[in-house]
């Protein structure tokens, strides 16, 4: 099995801005977009593994990692369609599409927005924006007093000053936050997503999601009454992971699967990378034969 760190490295020019991505291996593809706190690195012990026959494209989304940090484009649409500028500048047809935290709402927008390139989509441990929000972010029991990254990064040059110099001490906590596995976060990992972080602009990605957040929650709300989303789709949620309704996925995706991984925290593919595998990999042959969308009105469980 190929090592990540033996993966091709591209700097892409998508239309708007240029992504860094890592990518390997033949066969169908595979896109992996990570979330808040990460970068490619996040893909680090599943890539490799779908590597073997798939070919797999791993990008540091708009604003993260080594990625260009433009100071707007951050809600989800804007981020399909970078994702769409990154397949095509490759020359991938379709792909399947899979993104977890806040680049799982971009997954999401990119199968409704292309539904040609797009195989199926698997929405990994992440609110359904746009209709429980609020849920998340209010202080309560249920979701441990509330998100407050939701608040902080919405507050003008409070992030700037509250990460400034604090990256390490920053991150692992809160991976220690987000992991039943602790062990699957290690000080060089931590190291290789705060450099990212410290490079010029390097948090404005983080911030930049969640200031689009209401306007991604739009988004999904439209795709959802038009019925947009019509490839197979799957939510996958970390046992201790995001709290609440794994079912809630159906808000948007009325087909929708669901499944919950055990003994797994919210970094679902670095905590239980061979179980996510097996899981993405019985997805990925769930497409109906000759076709890769779902007829109106069909549903799985």
């Amino acid at each position: 099995m190929m090592h990540f760190d033996r993966f091709a490295i591209d700097t892409v020019d998508v239309g708007q801005t240029s992504l860094h991505v890592r990518h390997a291996g033949q066969g169908e593809a595979v896109l992996l977009m990570h979330g808040w706190c990460g970068s490619s690195h996040s893909w680090r012990r599943l890539a490799p593994r779908l590597a073997r026959d798939h070919r797999v494209i791993v990008p540091d989304m708009r604003g993260n990692g080594w990625s260009k940090k433009p100071d707007s484009g951050y809600d989800a649409r804007s981020g399909a369609r970078d994702m769409k500028g990154l397949l095509d500048r490759l020359g991938v047809e379709t792909a399947h599409v899979v993104g977890h935290d806040m680049g799982a709402p971009v997954a999401l927008l990119f199968a409704a927005d292309f539904p040609g390139t797009t195989r199926t989509l698997t929405y990994v441990d992440e609110p359904i924006l746009g209709f429980d929000t609020e849920r998340y972010t209010a202080f309560t029991d249920w979701n441990h007093g509330g998100y407050w990254q939701f608040g902080l990064h919405n507050t003008p040059g409070m992030p700037e000053l509250f990460y400034r110099g604090r990256e390490e001490k920053f991150l692992r906590l809160i991976y220690s936050h987000m992991t039943v596995n602790k062990a699957a976060i290690t000080d060089a990992d931590v190291a290789e997503h705060a450099l990212g972080m410290k490079e010029p602009n390097g948090i404005r990605g983080m911030t930049g999601w969640y200031r689009a957040v209401a306007e991604t929650g739009a988004q999904i709300q439209d795709l959802s009454a038009s019925g947009a989303v019509r490839v197979p789709t799957l939510y996958v949620r970390g046992e201790g992971g995001v709290p609440g309704d794994p079912d809630a996925i159906r808000q948007a995706v009325p087909h929708a699967r669901s499944v919950t991984i055990p003994d797994c925290g919210h970094l679902v593919a670095e905590e239980q990378p061979e179980a996510l595998e097996a899981v993405l990999r019985e997805h990925f042959a769930n497409v109906p034969s000759g076709r890769a969308t779902i007829d109106q009105g069909e549903t799985s469980s």
